[in-house]
């Protein structure tokens, strides 16, 4: 039987939370393969609605510092634009984790308004403050430019977050289709 990889740990507590807070979700795999297992397509049973989520996961930069660089491949970039294209709302899951792995979380950011501003860099960073309710996404060397990410969007079921982003999409996911919740009557 082949070994464990460490992304297999990583991906389970993403999951793991993911089917915590959505008891009623479908996950599909996207793009099985050997060394990737972080795409999935995931509809919910209440309203059908359909999303991707994709994962990556870091060590903080040195022990203490709650700061994470993450590194997206021109491929994993490519598959995102492309999801974005087809107007399909996607949710891009970081796990930060932690020596202490008990004290790892995991940041959710929406393609639409915030995982595109750093989509064309190399790698980006995301830190937090202790008592403070949100992550911060960094654009920049200046903090003025941190796009801030609530901490208790893990905790949001996927019915939530889709309307959520297209509510805030101005039309771009949905466009009066009659199969959201923000269109029904």
């Amino acid at each position: 039987m082949p070994s464990l990889k460490q992304q297999h740990f990583y991906y389970g507590a993403i999951l793991s939370a993911i089917i915590e807070y959505n008891p009623d979700t479908s996950l599909v795999l996207l793009q099985p393969s050997e060394e990737s297992r972080n795409k999935y397509r995931i509809q919910t049973n209440t309203v059908k609605q359909e999303c991707i989520i994709f994962f990556k996961h870091a060590f903080e930069k040195e022990v203490g510092s709650r700061s994470w660089v993450y590194n997206f491949s021109d491929k994993d970039k490519e598959f995102l634009k492309e999801c974005h294209k087809e107007k399909i709302p996607v949710f891009i899951y970081l796990l930060c984790a932690m020596k202490n792995l008990k004290d790892s979380e995991i940041a959710v950011l929406r393609y639409w308004d915030e995982f595109s501003q750093v989509i064309d860099k190399k790698n980006f960073t995301i830190s937090l403050k202790k008592r403070y309710s949100n992550f911060y996404l960094h654009r920049s060397k200046s903090s003025a430019d941190d796009i801030l990410i609530p901490r208790n969007r893990i905790e949001k079921n996927f019915d939530d977050l889709i309307n959520e982003t297209i509510k805030q999409s101005n039309g771009y996911y949905c466009p009066k289709c009659g199969c959201c919740m923000i269109h029904e009557h």
